[in-house]
């Protein structure tokens, strides 16, 4: 287990924001709605075959219940 030089690091954010919206009106008032999601991840290459992975995720849904 030698020195720091074979460790790669990597970091990433993704976001992403949806909007469902039906014109139906009886579909629309069960399932018209918005999702958020954001996350970040962080990899680190322990060794040639080895790789550790942290990710975290947070999601929200929001439903329009004006109809």
């Amino acid at each position: 287990m030698g020195g720091r030089g074979g460790e790669r690091r990597k970091r990433g954010r993704r976001a992403r924001a949806v909007d469902f919206a039906y014109k139906t009106g009886s579909i629309a008032e069960d399932i018209v709605r918005t999702e958020y999601l954001a996350g970040i991840e962080m990899t680190r290459a322990m060794r040639a075959d080895l790789q550790a992975v942290v990710e975290y995720r947070r999601r929200l849904v929001r439903y329009d219940r004006a109809g």
